[in-house]
């Protein structure tokens, strides 16, 4: 019986400490958590994480824009932007040669698109004297 009160005490023990449980905090970010509010104010107005820094430092809170930018991801839990990845403006040679349809060689050159290249050729673009 008396193994099973001092289980019970146990785990009244280790969840009390896991409840109480405050993790660390840099050294380095102990001045920015009281100055949290401010700097999730200034990120909601879109200012840098370089702006910010300075700004710390002119109130006398020496900084980097670095420490500035990770206290902002592990502590305030911004996410960071996603850049959108630019649109091809121009169509890669070996996509445009594998969408057209493969026509076969009869030897009349009038049947074959002027414009684009045959499948069999890969050599450089010429001009058919015939079609000008």
């Amino acid at each position: 019986m008396n193994d099973t009160s001092a289980t019970n005490s146990v785990e009244h023990r280790l969840a009390e400490a896991v409840n109480n449980y405050v993790p660390r905090v840099s050294a380095k970010w102990e001045k920015l958590l009281s100055l949290k509010e401010g700097i999730c104010e200034l990120r909601r107005k879109r200012a840098s994480y370089r702006t910010i820094a300075e700004i710390l430092r002119n109130i006398d809170v020496p900084v980097s824009h670095v420490t500035v930018r990770r206290f902002c991801r592990h502590v305030v839990k911004a996410v960071p932007r996603r850049v959108q990845p630019r649109k091809a403006t121009v169509k890669p040679m070996s996509h445009e040669v594998h969408s057209q349809p493969q026509t076969r060689n009869t030897g009349n050159r009038a049947a074959q698109p002027s414009r684009e290249p045959s499948r069999e050729s890969h050599g450089p673009r010429v001009a058919d004297p015939n079609t000008i």
